[in-house]
């Protein structure tokens, strides 16, 4: 990228890109990581440098872009990680199912234990009734 005839600017590093400000056009922004040179008037320190009437020539440093393959891997990860969570879910309900089912063959136990001493207990009545009928 070249830049030719700057009134004053400043380039700024914020993040992972630059941002060219103007004090007449608004400001311009651009998105590259940059290796930079100056011919002219150049000021630079370690956060801005602010050329005036000068050329500059930009050259693109290796930019690490997300590839295609990138993002598929992250997706696929995110799909793992999902994947494993609901295992941890499943193991969960597993073990709350399995405890409900004891729960539920414990009451049933009981459930039948009544039922058998109602049996009992309705025998011995059946049984009292007909002794006190013999009485009267």
């Amino acid at each position: 990228m070249t830049i030719t005839g700057l009134e004053p600017y400043a380039l700024c590093l914020v993040s992972s890109f630059y941002l060219l400000d103007s004090m007449k056009s608004g400001r311009l922004e651009y998105r590259y990581n940059l290796g930079r040179t100056a011919a002219g008037e150049c000021y630079m320190d370690e956060e801005n440098t602010t050329f005036q009437g000068a050329t500059i020539d930009m050259d693109e440093a290796p930019v690490e872009q997300e590839t295609p393959f990138d993002r598929l891997e992250s997706r696929i990860d995110t799909l793992i990680e999902k994947y494993e969570q609901l295992v941890s879910v499943h193991s969960q309900c597993e073990e709350k199912m399995a405890g409900q089912e004891a729960r539920i063959r414990e009451l049933e136990s009981k459930l039948g234990n009544s039922e058998q001493q109602r049996s009992e207990i309705r025998t011995r009545l059946d049984a009292m009734i007909d002794k006190l009928g013999r009485f009267s």
